[in-house]
């Protein structure tokens, strides 16, 4: 039987919010497309609640305009986008019966699949799982609570795109890799 990592870090880091007003440090951020196709820059998005207050007799006026919030999809692609530029490793311990295991995490490869190992080492998914497949000189196979080799749910409870690269292989001693059900889980 097998300890999981009881904890696990890596570098997330919300990036840096642009200055009110624009600016030099306003530039992050994705770009929309706004009224006439001219594409804008995601920090100067608004909620339109000043526009329409002018042009409602509904809506109490409003003088000053607030910045649009994020989805919850915009925030992650924009953190995984600054994950990526900083070009950080993350770093996790696997706690088994056999002793510690210390893992570098390609963050700045696959920032997803890193982040959900690190929630799910984190929730404590993985404590108390097996190996259950050992395949001599060639690898181990854990971390499925049903200890089948059938998998489970990503920490999103659904299935996420692959981040698969050509900067790093699978091959030699030492690789840790997340499987999946296929292509696009």
């Amino acid at each position: 039987a097998t300890k999981p990592a009881d904890s696990a870090t890596a570098n997330f880091r919300e990036p840096e919010k642009p200055a009110a007003g624009g600016g030099a440090a306003g530039k992050a951020g994705k770009a929309a497309v706004g009224s006439g196709g001219v594409t804008k820059p995601r920090w100067l998005q608004t909620t339109g609640q000043a526009s329409a207050s002018f042009t409602s007799t509904q809506l109490t006026p409003q003088t000053v305009n607030e910045i649009a919030k994020l989805s919850d999809e915009e925030s992650a692609r924009q953190r995984y986008d600054f994950l990526k530029k900083k070009k950080q490793k993350g770093y996790a311990q696997i706690q088994t019966s056999r002793g510690n295991v210390n893992v570098e995490l390609h963050v700045d490869i696959a920032p997803m699949t890193c982040e959900n190992f690190i929630l799910l080492c984190e929730s404590g998914y993985y404590r108390g799982t097996a190996f259950h497949r050992m395949i001599r000189n060639f690898m181990v196979q854990g971390g499925d609570p049903t200890g089948t080799g059938t998998g489970g749910e990503s920490i999103w409870k659904k299935a996420f795109k692959d981040e698969c690269s050509s900067k790093v292989k699978h091959e030699g001693r030492g690789v840790l890799s997340m499987a999946n059900s296929g292509p696009g889980t």
